[in-house]
């Protein structure tokens, strides 16, 4: 027989051992306990979504409007101008130049939900065994702690199209008695060009409507981290169960990116796209709890399948008029994979 050798456990989990009626043992190099684990696994995380809030944003004001502007050119002329543009033909009206500005989104307060299920990762953890405690003549509890990281590269995307109103406000411009260039034209700061009145002759705002076409997506590279004990069970001949729990973490790397086109159901031109790409990063916090089954192949190598809890918050990103949350509290996740001892 080899020789036997012994390490001590912690002296609160032998007084836990102690208090349901179990048996502390030492290690034996001849009862097949290895004290090193190593898991290599796929995850397959569900309930991972994030929230995307619609704000308003701000709108264009004079001279600069959705379709146009009127600025004072270089001549320094009062009430005329040449440093003018257009972008349709339908905005000359008799003689005036109709420019607008649209205030708004059908979707402005809303609140989107992005969801995907599953998203797919992976993990690398290690584990010490750090003593055993016998539960009855026939069943000997191993137990340790073991620590890692995982990868999962979030991505959830939304597209859809709904309809609402916006208010247009419409400048009217007197082109006093010239004949236009062709849309679209874009006057200069220096000139020269045709002239028209620098100030608008009349205003009207008025409620259409309109609809809201947008694309949406949330990208997030998560790089976790987990630290906690664990105790494996023998359950039947090859067949075991591990149970683990303990400080979660998380680092976010994330960014929304978005596309909203804006559409009049009556008559005019449409507001400007809304484009936005922004970016955020983020350390949570929380806890872990796994259970696993495992099924020994040979003396070093097992399989095993499971599932996980993890609650570990939210973080935002925000830009354009929009945020975007993605909420991690309670996410769970398949795992399976291999189990190596030594």
């Amino acid at each position: 027989m080899k020789t036997i050798r012994q390490f001590s456990t912690l002296g609160a989990a032998a007084g836990l051992a102690s208090a349901f009626g179990a048996e502390v043992l030492p290690f034996e190099d001849d009862v097949g306990v290895d004290r090193n684990r190593v898991f290599i696994g796929a995850r397959f995380s569900f309930n991972i979504q994030a929230e995307l809030r619609n704000g308003a944003v701000a709108a264009n004001v004079p001279p600069a409007y959705d379709d146009g502007f009127v600025r004072p050119d270089s001549s320094g002329a009062s009430g005329s101008t040449w440093y003018w543009g257009y972008d349709r033909a339908d905005q000359i009206v008799g003689d005036s130049l109709a420019l607008s500005i649209s205030t708004g989104s059908p979707r402005d307060g809303m609140v989107d939900t992005l969801q995907e299920d599953p998203q797919a990762g992976f993990e690398l953890l290690y584990g010490r065994v750090l003593g055993r405690f016998g539960l009855g003549p026939a069943t000997t509890i191993t137990w340790g702690i073991l620590g890692g990281f995982s990868s999962l590269d979030v991505l959830l995307e939304e597209s859809d199209t709904i309809n609402g109103t916006l208010s247009r406000t419409t400048d009217s411009y007197s082109l006093g008695g010239i004949s236009p260039p062709p849309a679209p034209y874009a006057g200069t700061f220096a000139g020269p060009g045709p002239v028209i009145g620098s100030a608008a002759a009349a205003s009207l705002t008025t409620t259409l409507p309109a609809w809201s076409a947008t694309s949406a997506k949330v990208d997030a590279l998560l790089l976790g981290f987990k630290l906690g004990p664990f105790v494996e069970v023998p359950i039947y001949r090859r067949l075991s169960a591990q149970l683990s729990g303990g400080l979660g973490a998380i680092y976010a790397q994330h960014e929304l990116s978005f596309t909203e086109t804006l559409g009049l159901t009556a008559a005019g031109g449409p507001p400007p796209a809304r484009v936005g790409r922004f970016q955020d990063d983020a350390w949570l916090l929380g806890f872990f709890g796994q259970a696993q089954l495992e099924f020994r192949l040979g003396d070093t190598m097992s399989v095993f399948a499971g599932g996980q809890y993890r609650h570990l918050g939210d973080t935002s990103v925000a830009g354009g008029g929009k945020e975007a949350t993605l909420d991690l509290a309670g996410t769970f996740e398949g795992i399976v994979g291999l189990k190596f001892s030594f």
